[in-house]
């Protein structure tokens, strides 16, 4: 429940120093009470970690912020306007893949898009770029990505 998270949380923060995984639940309950400033604050917090996996951190947050999916796209959707989205293939394509389960065609676009603009060449860019065209019901021009990439795929 609820109310006994918060308490876990409580007696987590009084017994042991702050952690990543201490960060990313307080930002998934601040989420669940639609807490989008404090949420955001945890995540940004998160991203910023010199830790790689400080992305991860924020990643699961987000996905498991719960009742209030809006809330979780809406943070996202900040904190990819802010450019706080490290800049590795691998959080953008999390992220995207995130965004594309969010079902919010225009902030899974711009993720897309910017991954597409960061690592041009990369294959597995072209992967989630067809899952989103695919999505927004272009499986034409999905289909057509896909093939220029096969020849990368059978080597």
């Amino acid at each position: 429940s609820y109310p006994r998270a918060i308490e876990a949380l409580a007696l987590w923060r009084a017994r042991a120093p702050s952690s990543m995984s201490m960060r990313s639940t307080e930002a998934s309950l601040a989420l669940r009470r639609n807490d989008l400033r404090t949420a955001r604050r945890d995540l940004l917090v998160l991203l910023k970690e010199p830790d790689p996996r400080g992305w991860r951190f924020a990643l699961i947050a987000l996905a498991n912020g719960g009742r209030e999916p809006e809330a979780s796209a809406d943070v996202l959707e900040d904190l990819v306007k802010a450019g706080a989205i490290p800049n590795q293939i691998e959080a953008w394509q999390e992220f995207g893949r995130l965004a594309l389960r969010m079902e919010r065609p225009a902030l899974a676009k711009r993720i897309v898009d910017e991954v597409v603009r960061r690592f041009p060449e990369e294959p597995r860019v072209a992967l989630l770029h067809a899952t989103q065209l695919q999505q927004e019901g272009k499986n034409d021009e999905a289909l057509a990505l896909l093939k220029t990439i096969e020849p990368q795929a059978v080597k």
